[in-house]
């Protein structure tokens, strides 16, 4: 049987992931349910207004 071994570089991984995730909350947005009345609206960073009801969504990143 063949054996593959790999190394697993985490920082990078971590990069990468987070790249990711700056790029859904900055550009793409992502779906949320709003608080407020709870239609699905798209979130980006920043304030975001639902559609519906007028609920006013704040979106920042941080450190968790």
């Amino acid at each position: 049987m063949d054996r593959i071994k790999f190394e697993l570089d985490k920082d990078s991984l971590e990069a990468a992931v987070m790249a990711a995730f700056e790029k859904a909350v900055d550009v793409d947005g992502f779906e949320y349910e709003c608080p407020g009345c709870g239609v699905a609206m798209t979130v980006t960073s920043g304030d975001n207004e639902c559609p519906r009801c007028g609920f006013v969504l704040t979106v920042k990143k941080g450190e968790s």
